[in-house]
């Protein structure tokens, strides 16, 4: 057997969207055609201020019964005044229309864990030391929504099962520093 030699090019740190999307639109076509669940929809919110200005917003997606938060933002002097809670019920109502059974999320140790937990997500598994020092959580579907009207209830723990990763395609799931 002969060892093929692959030219691997130098790293890019700056890929195209174009780029980005091509790969991303490939994981989800795979995906779909393994899974045969075609339902992937974007979800996003975006508050403004009177200048146009984003103040905060939330992005993800819905697939297979899951909705998926990748971003929440609040601008911090917004912070602790309840556009993140409005945010994540806007996206808790929007999931349970598209059939979505559960929610989930990850977050920092330094980021917004507590409020996570405070609405009442649960941590399904954690990261140690990304980055150095801290941790990745992964709070997934609220554990005591069920007293607001159309919440979504969790499901048992032996219930869960794991989704492939990508998403639907279009947007965006890398962060710009």
């Amino acid at each position: 057997m002969t060892l093929m030699s692959i030219n691997i090019p130098p790293v890019d740190e700056d890929p195209s969207d174009a780029d980005v999307h091509f790969l991303e639109d490939h994981i989800n076509q795979y995906n779909v055609e393994t899974t045969k669940i075609g339902d992937g929809r974007i979800i996003s919110f975006l508050l403004r201020n009177e200048r146009a200005d984003i103040i905060a917003g939330l992005y993800g997606w819905t697939w297979g019964g899951t909705c998926e938060i990748r971003y929440l933002w609040v601008r911090e002097d917004f912070r602790k005044r309840g556009y993140g809670k409005a945010l994540i019920e806007a996206a808790e109502r929007e999931a349970i229309a598209r059939g979505c059974n559960q929610i989930v999320l990850d977050t920092h140790s330094f980021q917004a864990l507590l409020f996570y937990q405070r609405l009442g997500f649960g941590i399904i598994g954690s990261f140690a030391d990304y980055p150095r020092r801290h941790y990745k959580h992964f709070p997934a579907e609220p554990r005591h929504a069920s007293h607001r009207r159309n919440a979504i209830v969790p499901r048992a723990a032996s219930d869960r099962q794991s989704i492939p990763f990508g998403r639907p395609p279009r947007g965006r799931d890398i962060e710009r520093q």
